[in-house]
C-alpha cells in the first residue's frame, strides 16, 4: 500500500487506541510473547487486525492471493488471551473499561480499507475532538489530552503533505495520492 495520509490516520488511530488502553494495553502487540520471525510478526499482526477490525470485501479484492489465503485461515486460529478467550473489539472494551464514545473514534481511524477511513477534515467533525471544557469541569483534563493528541495528528498530516509536495512528479502528481479522496 502506498504511503498516503490515510496511512497516517491509521497510525494515529493505533496510537490513540493504545493510549486509551493504558500502560498495560497495546494494540497489535503479540500476546504470547515475542515472535521469532518477520513472517510470524506479520501473520500475528494480520490475525490481530482481522479479529478487531475484520477485512472488508473491498480490501480483500485488492489483496494478493497469498494474503487472501492467510486471512481465510484466521477463523480457525483467532488470537486468544492466555485464559483462552478470543480477542474481539467488545472484549477489549470490557477488559479496559473503554467508553463507546472513545472507541468509535479509534475504530473509524482503524478501518482496514484506506478508502473507508475518514480524512483529516472528516476527523475534525467527530465530537471526540470538541473544544476543552471550562476549567471547573471535572473532565477538563481528559478533554485537553484529546485535543493535544489531535493537534499532534494535524501536525503529522501537515508534515506528510509537505513531504509529498516535495517528492511530487513534474506533473505535480503525488505518489499514491487520490486528490478527490484525500483533500
Amino acid at each position: 500500500m502506498p504511503l498516503t495520509p490515510a496511512v497516517e490516520v491509521w497510525a494515529i488511530g493505533a496510537i490513540i487506541g493504545s493510549l486509551l488502553l493504558g500502560p498495560q494495553g497495546m494494540l497489535f502487540q503479540p500476546l504470547n510473547g515475542p515472535t521469532k520471525s518477520e513472517e510470524e510478526r506479520h501473520d500475528n499482526w494480520l490475525r490481530s487486525v482481522n479479529a478487531l477490525f475484520p477485512f472488508p470485501e473491498s480490501f480483500l479484492e485488492r489483496a494478493s492471493k497469498e494474503m487472501q489465503l492467510k486471512i481465510d485461515s484466521f477463523p480457525n486460529n483467532p488470537p486468544r488471551l492466555p485464559d483462552g478467550r478470543i480477542i474481539t473489539n467488545s472484549l477489549l472494551k470490557e477488559l479496559y473499561g473503554l467508553r463507546e464514545y472513545d472507541w468509535k473514534f479509534v475504530e473509524a481511524m482503524l478501518k482496514v480499507d484506506p478508502d473507508q477511513r475518514p480524512t483529516a477534515k472528516e476527523l475534525l467533525r467527530y465530537s471526540w475532538l470538541e473544544p476543552p471544557l471550562p476549567y471547573y469541569h471535572p473532565k477538563r483534563l481528559y478533554s485537553r489530552i484529546r485535543l493535544a493528541v489531535f493537534r499532534g495528528l494535524v501536525s503529522i498530516l501537515k508534515r506528510w503533505n509537505s513531504f509529498l509536495d516535495r517528492v511530487a512528479g513534474e506533473d505535480g502528481a503525488r505518489p499514491g495520492y487520490n486528490k478527490e479522496r484525500d483533500s
